[in-house]
């Protein structure tokens, strides 16, 4: 499974972890944001040391501190990624998204997160058995809203894989939903129907629209891939691309 091997992954850096009170003790702090701080950066260790249940309780208290930030929540994410819960991972990458300054780094991360864990949870769940209903975050459930923030994503930083892995997410939604006649209305403006003959016409426009969003998404995921800076990152987009394919 994904999740464990992000762990042995992210347990092989834990030498450069900065140290801190041992769990459950007091940390020493000059005010909130120092503690704030401190505590994300103790649950990083944690979560190195693979001791997730004791990264989530000092994450918890971060947010209890100041729950205005984002990073406590992104973090957050990870500990439940790497215990292997990512319908909780997708719940705190929206918390951290929805906090985050648009286009801003951690803004980015939290949307990236957010659609790479959601196309893992639906890949898993298909090759598990039947996809249980999970309520993902509005943002994250449809493809107009997800197709603007890789749009911003790739505007702010055009080389960097996520925001191409975002717009491809979005492409993939957009092909998987039953908006038939929605993506008719958009060919619509490029090519009129026959009055004569609207019905049979809006099929054959929708049956273009739906290729179209399958080309753009295999192109998208294809470019993130390619684009990855590490070989985790092209391994897992590039499992993407082929899970894509297959549908």
């Amino acid at each position: 499974m994904w999740h464990k091997k992000l762990a042995t992954r992210k347990a092989a850096q834990a030498a450069g972890s900065v140290p801190l009170a041992s769990h459950g003790g007091a940390l020493e702090t000059t005010n909130e944001d120092d503690e704030y701080d401190l505590r994300v950066r103790r649950a990083e260790m944690l979560n190195t040391q693979q001791d997730y249940r004791q990264a989530a309780k000092a994450l918890q208290r971060a947010i209890e501190l100041n729950s205005t930030r984002p990073e406590a929540y992104l973090e957050l994410a990870s500990s439940h990624e790497l215990s292997g819960d990512l319908h909780s991972a997708i719940t705190a990458c929206s918390e951290a998204f929805e906090r985050a300054q648009q286009a801003s780094p951690a803004w980015i991360k939290a949307a990236s997160k957010a659609v790479t864990l959601g196309m893992i949870d639906r890949s898993e769940a298909k090759s598990s058995g039947p996809v249980t209903h999970v309520s993902w975050p509005t943002w994250l459930s449809h493809s107009d809203a997800l197709s603007d923030i890789g749009d911003a994503i790739v505007a702010a930083r055009p080389d960097d894989a996520d925001g191409w892995a975002v717009k491809g997410f979005a492409e993939h939604r957009r092909y998987h939903s039953s908006l038939g006649h929605n993506l008719a209305h958009d060919v619509e403006a490029e090519e009129r129907m026959d009055s004569d003959n609207s019905a049979s016409r809006a099929m054959v426009l929708t049956s273009r629209a739906k290729t179209r969003c399958f080309r753009n998404g295999l192109e998208f995921l294809r470019k993130a891939a390619k684009l990855a800076k590490s070989d985790t990152q092209q391994l897992l987009y590039t499992g993407l691309v082929e899970g894509f394919e297959e549908r």
